[in-house]
């Protein structure tokens, strides 16, 4: 993949949450030994220019301890720390990237920020790769409103280097995170994504 895209892609993203059950049922040491630093010599072989992106990490479970503990031992093999990150709304979804809860808060997750500063990778960027809303499960304006908030977030900061939704269109359902219908209608995200994205148009 790194030879045949030489030059058209930079950024690979080494797997899919590992830290969850569903996708690795290896250790986190597993993950970095087998995957990580393989691939990340593979790459920086090929094109010193290309950017490992890891651990496409899921904010469920226990994250803040395996994220801690990947970055402990894949250091300085990873250029960019991706993220999936799902909630009730987009701000709840920025909480959990940015915001680390106040001392007397002791039941709720640190953010992803204070994770990566108290690792010493508070350098590397952080991309959003999944985030979105399933409109199975919630309306469509729900969604609308969502990611307006996530977006309306994402250009006020510079914690977050990208934001990706998830995804282009309906599946069957009630797979619906789609910002268009299975028609390819588009649902009413979509014009807030076109207001945001404009300026960048020209």
């Amino acid at each position: 993949v790194g030879r045949r895209y030489r030059g058209k892609v930079h950024v690979y993203s080494i797997w899919n949450e590992p830290n969850i059950d569903g996708y690795w049922t290896g250790t986190v040491e597993q993950y970095v030994d087998q995957l990580v630093l393989p691939a990340s010599r593979i790459l920086h072989g090929i094109d010193p220019s290309n950017k490992v992106a890891a651990p496409d990490l899921s904010t469920e479970g226990d994250w803040p301890t395996w994220l801690h503990e990947m970055l402990r031992l894949s250091r300085p093999m990873v250029d960019i720390v991706s993220v999936h990150a799902y909630a009730k709304d987009g701000r709840a979804v920025w909480r959990s990237l940015v915001q680390t809860p106040c001392w007397w808060e002791w039941w709720k997750a640190p953010s992803v920020v204070h994770v990566l500063e108290h690792a010493g990778c508070g350098h590397l960027p952080i991309y959003l790769t999944e985030s979105g809303w399933n409109t199975s499960q919630w309306s469509e304006i729900h969604q609308m409103v969502a990611i307006d908030q996530l977006l309306e977030s994402f250009v006020s900061q510079q914690a977050i280097a990208r934001v990706f939704l998830y995804q282009i269109a309906d599946e069957a359902a009630p797979l619906l995170w789609g910002l268009f219908r299975a028609d390819g209608s588009a649902k009413p995200a979509v014009e807030v994504l076109r207001q945001y994205t404009a300026p960048l148009m020209g």
